[in-house]
């Protein structure tokens, strides 16, 4: 299926990492993504706050793509939370529904093209993250457990990794709390990292630009770095072999190679 590839910002900013290894890894799963050209910020994460209707407007404008319109594809949670609110908000039947990457890779036809083309594997202990924004509210996302969704642990199994039960995967992590309230933002976060820890993780993953930023920073900052946060498109694009995987990994405040180096992953 043809999906019109909606990058967002954070893709050129500070999630390089996550946008450099979105096309190896949708390559991998059969995804076929059409560039969307002269893309505009969607409003995330201020401008609802600040002006509902103009925010409203900038998420709607991606899914106006022509009288027979393709499906809009992000991989950003925040940009997936504001077009589908935009998608319902506007009730346009001429809009693309927007979809985010991650439930489509988690479809069982992408999972059984990318076994395929897994060659190595990834035997990490992960805890998998989901943030507050990515399956919630069910009314306007459809998922069919917004509070205990499995994609992630289906994306991990596939490419060899141990999938950590806990209890925490769709709390929040403070979002942009991190930048106006900042003890705060710490201290959410800071919890997250405590139970992946005490579940027994080594690694988490996510699939949102401003969780895996939180993730990390806490720990930069803290100067401790005893769980790297993977994008799921970075464990992917490791399984199939991808020249971007390294790349992308150089990137990381908290550098993952050391920790795959240690489980024998060559990288």
């Amino acid at each position: 299926m043809k999906f019109l590839y909606y990058p967002g910002c954070s893709m050129e900013g500070t999630a390089r990492p996550y946008g450099e290894t979105i096309p190896a890894a949708a390559a991998a799963l059969g995804l076929n993504l059409l560039p969307m050209t002269g893309w505009t910020c969607c409003g995330a994460s201020s401008a609802h706050a600040l002006a509902p209707a103009q925010a409203r407007e900038l998420a709607r404008l991606p899914l106006t793509n022509g009288p027979r319109p393709l499906p809009v594809l992000t991989a950003c949670a925040a940009c997936y939370h504001n077009l589908i609110f935009a998608f319902h908000s506007a009730a346009d039947e001429t809009l693309s529904r927007p979809e985010h990457m991650l439930f489509q890779a988690a479809a069982s036809g992408a999972i059984a093209a990318l076994k395929k083309a897994v060659t190595v594997n990834i035997p990490l202990r992960i805890a998998p993250y989901y943030g507050c924004l990515l399956t919630k509210p069910g009314s306007l996302t459809g998922h069919p457990d917004p509070e205990a969704p499995r994609e992630l642990q289906t994306i991990l199994t596939a490419v060899g990794a141990a999938p950590v039960e806990w209890s925490f995967s769709t709390d929040c992590c403070g979002a942009a709390q991190a930048l106006l309230r900042p003890e705060t933002g710490e201290r959410l976060t800071g919890r997250l990292l405590a139970m992946a820890q005490a579940a027994g993780a080594e690694a988490l993953v996510t699939a949102c630009p401003m969780c895996q930023q939180n993730l990390e920073t806490v720990q930069f900052r803290r100067q401790e770095s005893a769980l790297p946060v993977f994008y799921f498109t970075e464990l992917i694009c490791l399984a199939i072999g991808a020249s971007s995987a390294n790349a992308a990994l150089a990137k990381h405040l908290i550098d993952p190679r050391p920790l795959l180096r240690l489980r024998g992953v060559s990288i």
